[in-house]
């Protein structure tokens, strides 16, 4: 078979030379320099800055499903869940090595988001100086932090996301099917920790594949051409995927991996889990009632769309000018890449419409912008996109101090105390002193949690069955799954995730009470703190079913109370304490 010449072209574009200096990125030692710079400010800023308290819910599902892999549990047949078994198997990993504490995710939490912002810098230093990549990554990072959420999944999905548009770039500018056999590493590994964002980011390589990165010739050699990288790609993503598959279908019932990754995700989820798009004028209104920035934060989740519309306009216009597209340091077929995934990363928020769920799209959101102006050679292209960047920069940088300010103006305290009141720099030095609950140390969760956590561990519950639950399951929102993990609890059941429209059911509800009844639990924790939230989606509905409330209530009996929390013991044993 003919080996592949490098003539890079477009989605459907004219062939642009990859002669430019930029052509090789990070090739360069001050590059490399800066970039491992960028990665170490990157996890120092993580540190300094990052939330003391641990999250109840998505943080806690990673921390709570790794102890579980520890324990030998299967994700899937042994506890649900809806996310890939990479994040767990990684933590797990982590914490056989490092010890079980929550601060070994946070580790990896930071790490991941560090790579993502060195990550940043490499792909727009293709398109620009190194000044402007340099921006992109503080704002990448900025919008890391921003978004917080430790430890979930998507991060490391979009880290692997975009090493196969570095490794893409490399098969756009010198042919390389080695570079091919890479982004399909790279895209399978995302699957493994996100499917949804593996599987766009499949998408997006493959039409890059079929139409970005081949030289622009018809006939034989153009269809061997196209299957030698379809054959390198598909084979780096089967390697990381298909071991894993095979193993899941021989440990795991059929049945359990079609619920998790197929029935609840297109059936259930969007029912239960859809959040409409902010009103703009309900934001407008209510800035314009309290003066708040906070009300416009919700807004964010619409720049992915204006981020890509401009991106579109300027490919266009740049399409137009010949001497543009020759002039380009980077193939059209790259940038138009970032464009597709973002669009592709958009649609994966369209369900839950939140900054967090757009979180992927708007790291991209960040590329497409700085990627556009360095490719602009209009003075008003390139002012408009450098001022959008800007702006947003601005944005993430006056957040905590507005937050701040709002926070002194409630309470009347000092200013500065309020920035740092919840930042982990100011916490470190007690919480690191405080060893009442060990896998938290040097970080909390707040001041109930903390009480319940103590009791149980006080009360042995070190190894035992503990299940934590809510105050109504016809209704959930979301279950507290981080007390498992801080107890150092054994779950009853393999349905510790509580999400509505799976445990609100009468199947599943027999199911957990048959595995409450299979051996003695210590304690049920019930946590009433979410029951009265509502969303607008039919997780606000009550299915009816009370079969595991009415359970409880008859098996046990209240022993501590805190807050929202209440802790329950056994009927027997309640009433010898």
């Amino acid at each position: 078979m003919p080996g592949l010449r490098p003539r890079p072209a477009g989605f459907g574009a004219t062939p642009e030379t990859a002669s430019s200096p930029h052509a090789r990125p990070l090739q360069d030692r001050s590059d490399r320099l800066l970039v491992a710079t960028l990665v170490a400010a990157s996890l120092v800023a993580q540190w300094l800055w990052m939330d003391a308290g641990v999250g109840p819910y998505d943080e806690g599902l990673m921390l709570f499903g790794a102890d579980r892999v520890l324990r030998g549990d299967v994700p899937y047949r042994d506890f649900w869940t809806l996310y890939g078994p990479a994040g767990f198997y990684v933590d797990a990993l982590l914490f056989r090595v490092f010890g079980e504490f929550a601060l070994v995710g946070r580790g990896f939490d930071a790490a991941v988001k560090a790579a993502i912002v060195g990550l940043a810098f490499a792909i727009v230093r293709r398109f620009g100086r190194a000044g402007l990549a340099t921006a992109a990554a503080l704002l990448v990072l900025g919008l890391l932090i921003y978004l917080r959420n430790y430890g979930v999944p998507v991060f490391p999905a979009v880290a692997a996301s975009l090493v196969a548009v570095l490794a893409l770039d490399a098969v756009a500018t010198r042919a390389s099917r080695r570079a091919a056999a890479l982004a399909g590493v790279a895209v399978g590994s995302a699957i493994l920790f996100r499917h949804d964002l593996g599987a766009y980011a499949a998408v997006g390589s493959l039409v890059f594949i079929a139409f970005g990165a081949l030289p622009a010739r018809s006939g034989d050699t153009a269809a061997g051409d196209r299957r030698a990288l379809f054959v390198r790609f598909a084979g780096g993503l089967l390697v990381v995927v298909a071991p894993v598959a095979v193993w899941l279908l021989a440990v795991v019932p059929l049945h359990d991996l079609a619920f998790s990754l197929v029935e609840v995700p297109l059936r259930v989820y969007p029912k239960v889990r859809a959040l409409p798009f902010p009103s703009l004028a309900d934001a407008a209104a209510e800035f314009g009632t309290q003066r708040s920035l906070a009300s416009l934060g919700p807004l964010v989740v619409y720049l992915p769309v204006v981020a890509v519309a401009i991106g579109v306009a300027s490919e266009v216009s740049r399409l137009r000018d010949p001497a543009a597209t020759a002039a380009a340091p980077a193939p059209s077929s790259v940038f138009q890449l970032l464009l597709l995934l973002d669009v592709l990363f958009f649609v994966k928020g369209l369900v839950r419409v939140s900054p967090v769920q757009m979180g992927a799209s708007l790291v991209l959101l960040a590329l497409v912008v700085a990627a556009a102006a360095a490719r602009a050679r209009g003075a008003g292209w390139r002012g408009l996109l450098l001022g959008i960047g800007a702006l947003a920069a601005a944005g993430l940088v006056a957040k905590p101090f507005v937050n701040a300010a709002e926070r002194t103006a409630r309470a009347g305290g000092a200013a500065g105390s309020a920035l740092l009141s919840d930042r982990w720099i100011s916490q470190a030095g007690s919480l690191c002193r405080d060893t009442g609950v060990p896998r938290l140390r040097c970080l909390r969760l707040d001041a109930d949690r903390m009480t319940v956590a103590r009791y149980l561990l006080d009360h042995g519950s070190r190894g035992q069955r503990v299940y934590f639950g809510v105050g109504r399951h016809d209704r959930i929102l979301v279950g507290d799954v981080a007390l498992y993990f801080a107890s150092e609890a054994v779950a009853p059941t393999r349905w510790h995730d509580l999400h509505p429209g799976v445990q609100t059911t009468r199947e599943i509800q027999t199911e957990m009470i048959a595995e409450l009844d299979t051996k003695p639990v210590a304690f049920a924790v019930i946590n009433t703190e979410w029951d009265d939230q509502q969303e607008p989606n039919d997780s606000a509905r009550s299915s009816g079913i009370r079969l595991l409330d009415d359970y409880l209530q008859r098996r046990f009996r209240p022993v501590l109370k805190a807050g929202t929390f209440t802790v329950l013991a056994p009927l027997q044993r309640a009433t010898t304490q």
